[in-house]
């Protein structure tokens, strides 16, 4: 079996990690039953212990070496051009001390392959290519950066994609482009829901990052459109922190800032929307709503090239004023229940565990080959 290093960001919540920090324990725990050796060298955030994180890790059977972020400095210019400044979520001035404990760790535990998960880390693809170690760089959509990207998928043994169309954009590339839907929706995988009882439907807005015109939309197409046609028939509730600055309230627009526990928000929900965005992770936003299995009214280019058929398992909105007909539409809970049994179906036909694991397993072949 094969000594596999794991290079990642620093996982920020521990009791609640995100599903992209998930995804990363899953690959390691995933190559760990295979039977191999797997090694993590990651960060470690300034408000964390170290003695608390290596007990976590202790604890999934994931041995680590963690290497201190250390704050900005005030007043340190920060370099435009990312691949110059940024690996990891660290500061630049860490950059070198992590750098610097990769060489080591590769010289004290040489490995026979090396796993970047997050395509940001582009200086430890080209240390181990310069090495000539095989690496995975497993991409989790969380970036736009065509130009990094490729830098990273052209050193890259296996570039694992996130998304079918992720996946497509680097066709090209000399080297190998793989599939690998996050690990994490397996866990998100739900029963389809059968609709709540009469009342005004709960509506779930989900923001991007950077969601001040996706709130627009709201405010001034969604909400209005479907008020004219059914009064009192919907509440939305946005979910974001931080909200974008508000001109204006509504009776029917709740501001959720602060949301301690996503899946219990998305829960009460009969209908959860995904604006439109350009924001890379709005994609695995939307395909993990679709895994709980809420009637979801997005557009196509969100499903990141998944196969969700419009009005059998997704609503599809081909413009900003679809959201509104999509919306009233799904008054009808025969609607909501037949789109929901949908998600439900693909959804497990997609990111069940085993399917997940095929195409882990592909990609570890592909890579030690």
């Amino acid at each position: 079996m094969a000594r596999w290093l794991a290079v990642a960001p620093a996982i920020k919540s521990f009791t609640s990690p995100s599903l992209f920090e998930q995804d990363l324990l899953l690959s390691l725990q995933h190559l760990r039953r295979a039977g191999h050796d797997a090694y993590l060298l990651t960060s470690l955030a300034p408000y964390q212990a170290a003695s608390a994180v290596r007990s976590f890790y202790e604890s999934v059977g994931i041995p680590a070496t963690l290497v201190p972020e250390e704050k900005q400095r005030s007043g340190t210019h920060q370099p435009r051009n990312q691949m110059q400044s940024d690996a990891y979520g660290l500061p630049s001035e860490s950059v070198a001390h992590f750098l610097r404990d990769l060489e080591l760790l590769m010289n004290d535990w040489p490995p026979d392959a090396v796993w970047c998960h997050g395509s940001r880390p582009w200086m430890v693809s080209e240390r181990a290519h310069r090495r000539r170690i095989p690496t995975v760089v497993r991409s989790v959509g969380d970036t736009t950066d065509r130009s990094l990207n490729r830098r990273v998928a052209g050193v890259a043994t296996v570039f694992a994609a996130a998304s079918p169309t992720e996946r497509r954009s680097y066709a090209g590339m000399p080297k190998s482009a793989h599939l690998l839907p996050l690990l994490s929706l397996a866990q998100q995988l739900r029963p389809s829901r059968p609709p709540f009882p009469a009342r005004p439907l709960r509506v779930a807005y989900i923001l991007p990052d950077t969601g001040a015109d996706a709130l627009k939309i709201l405010y001034d197409i969604i909400a209005p459109g479907v008020r004219l046609a059914a009064p009192n028939g919907f509440v939305f509730h946005v979910a974001a922190d931080p909200l974008p600055a508000l001109v204006q309230s509504a009776p029917d627009i709740i501001l959720d800032p602060k949301i301690p526990n996503v899946e219990s928000f998305l829960a009460d929900s009969d209908i959860a929307i995904v604006p439109p965005t350009t924001q890379p992770m709005a994609v695995t936003e939307a395909l993990s709503i679709l895994c709980q299995t809420i009637p979801t009214i997005t557009q196509r280019n969100i499903l990141g090239g998944f196969p969700y058929i419009d009005g059998v398992n997704v609503m599809i909105a081909n413009s900003d004023d679809d959201y509104a007909q999509k919306l009233l539409a799904l008054r009808d809970p025969l609607l909501r229940a037949r789109v929901s049994m949908g998600a439900a179906s693909q959804s497990t036909r997609l990111f069940n565990e085993d399917q997940l694991a095929e195409h882990t397993d592909s990609i570890i072949s592909a890579v030690l080959r």
